[in-house]
């Protein structure tokens, strides 16, 4: 380099050439008087939380640290304050997912059906199906909390859909004779809690897709 108080490298090509570079460059940031303030990358034994003075963006590599105590970023303050330990990210989300089929005989009473063996705890349903060569059809979504349902009303009124019922399964055998589901999330699947209004009759399939995505 040739300025006062370096030696002059020549060609930087070898590990130990490197580790010299680097070296000197320590060298100069450590000797700069009233500096403190500089954003830098530090490293050394211990925190630095208290121990090293330096400007907000530096970083300090340590190298007696362990699982997200390895790095640690200055977030705030002056002087040798405000450093945070960097914790390592989570694993990616993963989305895990089943489609399935269940039945339901919709002349029997109000009750429960559970529906089970996902292997997961699901986050999402979506059922949806019917009664063969019926008008009986929906579309549904179920978070746990909420319901929503595209149904065929054509059991009912002929050529219409009812988008406004608060459950997650519809079923119009014909006017005034209904058949109804609400879903809720239990260990490893979901129940569906049946209403009947009237006397409806026949068994309704319903596919669905479950879904949960994890951290």
């Amino acid at each position: 380099m040739g300025a006062e108080g370096f030696t002059e490298l020549t060609e930087v090509t070898t590990p130990d050439s490197l580790l010299e570079l680097n070296r000197m460059f320590r060298e100069l940031y450590d000797t700069s008087a009233g500096d403190n303030e500089t954003v830098r990358v530090y490293s050394g034994v211990g925190t630095p939380e208290a121990n090293i003075a330096a400007g907000i963006g530096s970083l300090y590599l340590r190298t007696d640290g362990g699982t997200d105590t390895s790095v640690y970023r200055k977030e705030s303050g002056t002087g040798n304050t405000g450093w945070v330990a960097i914790v390592a990210p989570t694993s990616p989300h993963s989305t895990q997912f089943k489609i399935g089929s269940f039945t339901r005989d919709i002349s029997l009473a109000t009750g429960t059906q559970d529906v089970t063996g996902l292997g997961f705890d699901p986050e999402l349903v979506i059922p949806m199906g019917g009664q063969d060569n019926t008008a009986k059809m929906s579309i549904g979504l179920a978070d746990g909390t909420s319901n929503l349902i595209v149904g065929d009303r054509g059991g009912d009124v002929a050529g219409t859909w009812n988008i406004t019922n608060p459950d997650s399964i519809l079923m119009i055998h014909s006017g005034g004779n209904v058949y109804t589901g609400d879903i809720t999330m239990i260990t490893g699947g979901f129940r569906v809690s049946w209403t009947k209004i009237g006397a409806p009759s026949g068994t309704v399939t319903i596919h669905y897709l479950a879904l949960r995505v994890s951290a």
